[in-house]
């Protein structure tokens, strides 16, 4: 069976830029929302492993973060952004890979890690779908490690 490539054409790809666009600046209407999490766990993991000294404090288990989670978290404390925006950022950046507007207050308003995983389901899900079977194992391997 043949498959025809799905070629977009420019106004799809100026209104897909749009959505995103607009999805995102209404994420940020949200990024300095304190969440009952972000207040409990978030900040004071955060705090905990720059006090280790960032990526020194991959020597030890912060929390219940997976190392691919803290990782990322090591790297935050090198940045001289808000914290409470870096765990948005990167959450909501999952987001646009999912392209679920339903999950808005996850990312942006709680800073839930949620969909990072999910992301790299559905790419293994894709390869899946394509028949990439090794790839997909791999992508699936990748979901579970920022999960566990």
């Amino acid at each position: 069976m043949v498959q025809s490539k799905q070629r977009w054409s420019r106004a799809q790809v100026l209104g897909l830029i749009a959505i995103i666009v607009a999805l995102v600046a209404f994420r940020l209407t949200l990024f300095n929302v304190q969440s009952g999490d972000y207040l409990e766990y978030l900040r004071d993991r955060y705090e905990r492993i720059r006090s280790l000294g960032g990526l020194a404090a991959l020597h030890h288990q912060v929390g219940n973060y997976a190392v691919p989670y803290q990782f990322l978290i090591a790297l935050f404390t090198y940045l001289p952004l808000r914290h409470l925006y870096l765990y948005k950022a990167l959450s909501v950046t999952f987001d646009i890979v999912l392209a679920l507007p339903t999950v808005i207050l996850n990312s942006s308003a709680w800073g839930q890690a949620d969909s990072i995983y999910t992301a790299w389901l559905m790419v293994a899900l894709w390869h899946l779908l394509n028949h990439q079977n090794n790839r997909a194992l791999v992508f699936f391997g990748v979901a579970l490690a920022f999960k566990l």
